[in-house]
């Protein structure tokens, strides 16, 4: 018993083993970036005290498996190279949630390099060729999951029961409402109100989405992701029945393409048939009449498949004349009229070149427009607040679901219930405030707005070359351009074209 004792002291770990060590921090779920800050604070105070050296490998996002973990991807081959003596976590969880497979893959890979894995809360070296700590890991690794998982099935649950209350679950309110955190559901935008009311009028009357889209941007009207609007987006919004005062959940389960790719544990996307929607009238006040949607399905449904009949022209309703400001219609599909001011007409050929070089021109200089310092490091803060401040906000969510289920449990009276969800619900309104602040910062910033604009005209250019008819090519035009300005006076020998896009 004796000898027994005596190999187990000789073959435990000791820190006087380790020289070199890896520090991985990594956010979990509910964690906000002050608490980051704790872990990574007390690993390198640990680091300073043992007299360690050490190399940081910080996680920016979350990742259920390795393959969403780029840094741990990198962490993993450094260890295969025997960087390192040991690797230190604040807990297990920073690298014991994930599949049996990537399980596996860590406990692997430490093992064969006789690499320690240190937890700093509790304390703890584990090493991964002595038998105890090997299944002490397994068992922390399967805690781990399970805990993930029951924390993924109560919001679940939560967002589900939330929908049949009437509330308001989803993350972001809708194009035309603002969440009310306190009644949780939505209240009208009046501003945005008046923009859906238009958008109705509009193709009650005979205008297509692509028409509606088209003067939305010429007035300078933001989408709903700040950008410009487009078609798609315009049906899809008139077909929605949240206009109606209805909330609409349970359309969907899986997760998108995208997401997959740093998340392949997901189960692939896919649509659930609409008679098994979760659909509860009357929880807001209406924007479109069901009657109004239901006529706009029609329409949609009804409409032919665009067979375009050139009624149209390649540049109708686009050009006006650099005289009086008034619009200039074709005279042949090549050609235009002359104005009524005296303004000489000419050929369509000279505003195809112009464009395309203007186009062209906008396209090179964005791409290879350099973004300061200052610049660059103006987003990165911004996006750190906005980081910061969904972490804050899905904690205090949490928080709520918790005094719920506190309440209902009996642990609190009504008095305390009400005190602790007043200020939670505050705390909550503050953080959504503050996001819709930041979020609007950021759509102001050139980025987004280079960065789309360069998509528009690199499709507008490929799209224009495949149109086989005018009015096809008008509403590719309409998807970029404002109006065409045209000048040929009478003693003019060549036209001035401007052309003014979106």
């Amino acid at each position: 018993m004796t000898t027994q004792v005596q190999a187990d002291e000789i073959s435990a770990p000791k820190e006087s083993n380790i020289d070199t060590v890896a520090l991985y921090v990594r956010k979990s779920r509910g964690d906000l970036e002050k608490d980051l800050e704790k872990h990574k604070s007390a690993m390198i105070a640990k680091c300073k005290h043992e007299g360690w050296k050490y190399v940081l490998y910080e996680e920016i996002g979350s990742g259920d498996s390795i393959a969403g973990r780029p840094i741990m991807q990198q962490l993993l081959q450094d260890v295969e190279e025997k960087s390192f003596d040991a690797v230190i976590g604040y807990d297990y969880a920073r690298i014991g949630r994930g599949g049996s497979g990537d399980q596996e893959k860590i406990l692997i890979t430490f093992r064969n390099t006789y690499t320690y894995y240190i937890t700093i809360s509790p304390y703890k070296i584990f090493d991964f060729n002595n038998e105890s700590d090997e299944q002490q890991a397994e068992i922390q690794g399967f805690i781990s999951k399970f805990e993930y998982r029951e924390i993924k099935r109560r919001l679940r649950d939560g967002k589900r029961n939330g929908l049949f209350a009437g509330n308001f679950v989803y993350s972001l309110a809708p194009y035309g409402y603002i969440y009310n955190p306190k009644t949780k559901g939505l209240d009208v935008d009046e501003e945005k109100y008046k923009h859906i009311r238009m958008m109705v009028e509009w193709i009650l009357n005979g205008k297509s989405t692509y028409e509606v889209a088209w003067e939305l941007n010429k007035l300078k009207l933001p989408s709903p992701k700040g950008g410009k609007w487009y078609h798609s987006t315009i049906q899809r919004m008139m077909c929605n029945r949240v206009y109606t005062g209805c909330i609409v959940g349970n359309k969907s389960k899986g997760a998108s393409k995208k997401y997959r790719e740093k998340h392949p544990n997901a189960r692939p996307y896919e649509r659930i048939p609409e008679s098994k929607w979760i659909v509860v009238e009357n929880c807001h006040k209406e924007i479109i009449t069901e009657e109004e949607l239901n006529k706009m399905k029609d329409i949609f449904k009804n409409r032919p498949k665009r067979r375009y009949t050139n009624q149209a022209r390649m540049f109708s309703g686009l050009i006006k004349c650099g005289s009086c400001g008034k619009n200039i219609p074709h005279k042949t599909p090549e050609s235009m009229c002359n104005c009524e001011c005296g303004n000489r007409g000419g050929y369509t050929d000279i505003i195809q070149d112009a464009i395309y070089q203007t186009a062209n021109i906008i396209k090179y200089r964005l791409e290879n427009v350099e973004k300061d310092d200052m610049q660059k490091q103006k987003e990165n803060n911004l996006q750190n607040k906005i980081n910061d401040l969904e972490d804050r906000l899905a904690k205090e969510e949490l928080a709520i679901e918790r005094i719920e289920d506190a309440y209902e449990e009996g642990a609190y009276d009504l008095n305390r219930y009400r005190k602790k969800m007043k200020q939670r619900e505050e705390n909550k309104l503050e953080l959504e405030n503050d996001l819709k602040k930041i979020r609007k910062q950021m759509q102001v910033t050139d980025k987004n707005e280079r960065n789309e604009t360069i998509s528009s005209i690199g499709l507008f250019m490929q799209d224009i070359l495949e149109a086989k008819d005018h009015e096809a090519m008008n509403n590719l035009y309409k998807s970029i351009i404002k109006e065409i300005i045209w000048l040929k006076n009478q003693d003019a020998t060549k036209a001035s074209v401007t052309v003014n896009f979106l």
